[in-house]
């Protein structure tokens, strides 16, 4: 199983769960009963997240439920769709907020929108980092800040130049955290738009700390960044 840290748990302990989850015998029944098998991606978000939610910082909900689910008919929200990560299973089971996506996992663990675009390696890693967004919206607030486009063949040269820690548990092929002294930087591939865009943003609590970072990091931008804060 994979362990979430602190400050997701911090996140996550702010909000009641709408109903305990599922035992195992409930999770492997409720998804025999509409044909599927108990893959282990959809047991484990059954058993450990179903009923749950929380709100970050910034205001957005995100709620762990298959969206057309109600608990006592049956899950009503499993649905199956093709998907190149795996035999085709998507379980629809988040309400994310103000995304226009059904959201969901593939049947090898993968968040996806729309069952196919994917979002995150796994749920987890999706809850790391809704937790690092939650985190810095609370600390960070007042922090002087940069973004704009830098392409996905770029990230390790983006790393390279930070020269800060990689926010493992937060991080994956889609999107990737580092967090240092006075700073918090994320690149996102985004998936609510078409062609996918790689973002970049970097946050610092003066100027001083942006600035030189900013310098090293320039001429991979797409344009100049946008600076706010």
């Amino acid at each position: 199983m994979i362990e979430l840290s602190e400050r997701a748990w911090a996140m996550f302990g702010r909000g009641e769960p709408a109903y305990p989850p599922f035992s195992q015998e409930e999770a492997v029944s409720a998804l025999a009963a509409v044909g599927c098998p108990p893959l282990e991606p959809f047991v484990r978000f059954l058993t450990r997240f179903a009923g749950r939610g929380y709100r970050r910082a910034n205001g957005h909900d995100v709620f762990f439920e298959p969206s057309t689910y109600s608990r006592r008919p049956g899950l009503s929200g499993l649905v199956a769709r093709d998907s190149p990560r795996g035999t085709g299973w998507v379980l629809e089971c988040l309400d994310y907020g103000s995304v226009q996506f059904s959201m969901g996992l593939d049947d090898a663990g993968v968040v996806v929108a729309d069952g196919e675009i994917p979002v995150a390696a796994t749920i987890e890693r999706l809850i790391e980092s809704d937790a690092m967004v939650d985190q810095l919206a609370r600390t960070g607030s007042d922090w002087t800040r940069a973004a704009g486009v830098i392409g996905p063949g770029l990230v390790s040269e983006v790393e390279g130049r930070l020269a800060i820690p990689r926010v493992v548990e937060a991080s994956d092929d889609w999107e990737v955290w580092w967090r240092g002294p006075g700073v918090v930087a994320v690149w996102s591939l985004m998936w609510t738009c078409e062609p996918r865009e790689g973002r970049f943003s970097i946050h610092a609590e003066s100027p001083a700390v942006l600035d030189p970072l900013l310098t090293r990091l320039r001429d991979l931008f797409e344009s100049e960044p946008i600076r706010g804060g």
